[in-house]
């Protein structure tokens, strides 16, 4: 009978082996990563072929020199590409793609350093390598237990051990300028490159009558205002709902400012944050936009959470 429970709980079996059974030698080969003067080349067959590509990938984002190296077409001239200042990282659980052999007999006639992910160290490919990275042996999911599964699991969790040792030394700004689209991108990106700010950005004087306020924010139509004194400093800001409930209280509102109406001390961020801080602050704290402020509390846009999960989805 079909148990997807039984499933997941065998992928989690393997990732605790995995965890227990942590290479000895992983930080000899992060710092032989680290340090390496050409590139990662990786490479795998079959269903390790899409692991190491993924890995690959990981690479490739952190800003890490990377490749993968398909092993069918490396065999028709691919491997005319690979330097000696180059590292190979293969993958094959049982250690026995026969397709790997030609990758790692010219590795070493051209003394390129390969590392070898595997189950099996004592297979053919595990004494053909420099290195091997040891994974443990699990049993693989479904009824056949043969369909790669968990081992594919395993492998891919041993990849992201090497990826997140060398992404250490990666700054946040660095990484958005390797992933500038999609949502990722998105939410990396500098406020001051998705603020609304200029012309379009919806300021009144404290002294500014409310009905003043009203045409400001409908103009502007980011159902908010800042509120600046005569310095030009942020000294509250005005919603929608701000405006709801100030006429709620009061039957004649002709008569009060924006300094009456405003939310003072209100959240802000500098210019250097990114989006996905003014999306935490947003959902921390319950509001819709932020204001952008200088070193001077003068305002410099602003960000509404309206805009910001358009662009996310």
């Amino acid at each position: 009978m079909y148990d997807p429970k039984a499933i997941l709980h065998s992928h989690i079996s393997g990732l605790y082996k995995m965890v227990e059974s942590i290479p000895e030698n992983l930080d000899s080969c992060i710092e032989k990563l680290q340090k390496v003067q050409g590139r990662i080349i990786c490479t795998g067959v079959g269903k390790s072929s899409f692991i190491l590509q993924k890995i690959s990938s990981n690479f490739a984002s952190i800003g890490i020199a990377c490749q993968f190296l398909d092993a069918i077409h490396s065999v028709h001239g691919e491997l005319g590409g690979l330097r000696e200042r180059d590292i190979i990282l293969a993958g094959s659980y049982a250690g026995q793609s026969v397709e790997l052999v030609p990758i790692f007999t010219f590795a070493k006639t051209k003394n390129i350093f390969s590392m070898l992910m595997t189950a099996f160290p004592l297979n053919r490919l595990g004494k053909m390598a420099s290195t091997i990275l040891r994974l443990p042996e699990v049993k693989e999911v479904g009824p056949l237990g043969c369909v790669p599964s968990t081992s594919s699991l395993v492998m891919l969790a041993l990849g992201d051990l090497l990826v997140s040792a060398l992404e250490q030394n990666i700054t946040l700004e660095r990484y958005q300028t390797h992933h500038p689209h999609g949502a990722l991108g998105f939410k990396l990106s500098p406020v001051i490159h998705t603020m609304v700010s200029g012309s379009d950005l919806p300021l009144v004087s404290i002294d500014t009558p409310f009905t003043e306020v009203l045409m400001v924010m409908s103009e502007k139509r980011l159902g908010c205002t800042g509120v600046i004194d005569k310095e030009g400093k942020l000294q509250g800001v005005i919603s929608d709902g701000d405006v709801r409930r100030f006429c709620m209280r009061f039957r004649d509102v002709t008569s009060y400012s924006a300094l009456e109406i405003m939310q003072k001390a209100p959240k802000t961020l500098p210019p250097h944050a990114i989006v996905n801080d003014a999306l935490t602050l947003m959902e921390v704290h319950k509001i819709t936009f932020v204001f952008i402020i200088d070193h001077e509390q003068k305002p410099l846009g602003v960000i509404h959470i309206h805009d910001s999960w358009k662009n996310i989805q």
